[in-house]
């Protein structure tokens, strides 16, 4: 006698070979890396900081594994390499930096040392090194060896213009290490340069005409952006320590003079002394991320937050 199948054993035989197709296109999927090699693994490099791993990300295409050493919002006088980080170093092809922040100051040379392969860029090479108006670190003498008297200011990445050339440096660098990339890379590159382009066009267009250019932040981050268009960076913090009632007084006559009711401060840094002083000014206090990945983003964000407090 031939049985004809119910409902429900084609309903099952049907979930069953699309559940197989399914598992072997995830296979298929699985095994590239996206650029046509099949079972390769991602490159890997280093980075310090999110704002280069931004950089690379957008030149790769997202198509090499970044390990990123000091990760948005941690401390980098204190920060140390994990385990897991130093293993990741070891495999990498580059170290993509910048020599003059503290973390690298701390720990390249011993990251150097222990990687004696590892090739090491600094991406503010070559750019104009803006005095440092505090001095961070209290062991200076011992690690301060990259530093100018003075200290080096070392938020290069904040300037559009310091940013495109950091762009140029790394993707030189890429096509060197991975020279069958090269039309993605410059493909990929030609547009990270044209966001870079429309940041700065928005600075030039909200902030260069503004009739008061000063601003008050606690941490003096912002000297290079500030001195490329026109603007006037006043920090809270005096020669890299909290400041004393006499630097606050003169503070509070610079707010009141100006109208300055909007004060700036990186989200690592105590939040105490920085209200009890706006609130002195009758100011509100406007929290800002300087190391953010998402770099097009957030400097939108502060040439924004910049505008509507000067204007």
């Amino acid at each position: 006698m031939n049985h004809k199948p119910n409902r429900n054993s084609i309903r099952l035989r049907s979930i069953f070979g699309i559940t197989l197709a399914a598992v072997a296109t995830l296979g298929l999927v699985s095994c590239g890396n996206g650029n046509g090699s099949k079972g390769a693994k991602k490159e890997m490099v280093t980075v310090s900081i999110p704002p280069i791993k931004y950089l690379v990300d957008r030149i790769s295409g997202n198509e090499l594994d970044v390990n990123v050493m000091v990760a948005t919002g941690a401390c980098q006088e204190t920060y140390e390499p994990t385990p897991t980080q130093m293993k990741d170093v070891a495999k990498s092809s580059i170290f993509f930096g910048i020599s003059n922040l503290e973390f690298e100051q701390k720990w390249l040379q011993n990251i150097k040392a222990n990687n004696a392969k590892l090739s090491y860029k600094n991406l503010a090479e070559g750019i104009y090194e803006e005095p440092e108006a505090c001095t961070h670190t209290e062991g200076e003498h011992e690690h301060g060896h990259h530093h100018s008297h003075g200290g080096v200011d070392p938020h290069f990445w904040l300037s559009p213009k310091n940013y495109k050339a950091m762009a140029q440096a790394a993707y030189n660098e890429l096509v060197r290490l991975f020279p069958s990339n090269k039309e993605a890379y410059t493909r990929n590159y030609n547009a990270l340069t044209a966001s870079i382009d429309s940041v700065d066009a928005a600075a030039k267009s909200k902030l260069i005409n503004l009739t008061n250019k000063k601003f008050i932040i606690y941490h003096p981050a912002l000297s290079y952006f500030a001195k490329e268009y026109g603007m006037e960076q006043i920090s809270i913090e005096k020669d890299g320590k909290e400041p004393d009632a006499n630097h606050i007084k003169e503070l509070v006559t610079i707010a009141k003079t100006n109208g300055i009711k909007k004060i700036f401060v990186q989200k690592e840094f105590d939040m105490s002394i920085i209200k009890s002083f706006a609130g002195e000014i009758g100011a509100t206090v406007e929290p800002i991320n300087t190391f953010a990945y998402d770099w097009v983003g957030n400097m939108n964000q502060i040439i924004e937050t910049l505008y509507s407090a000067n204007r």
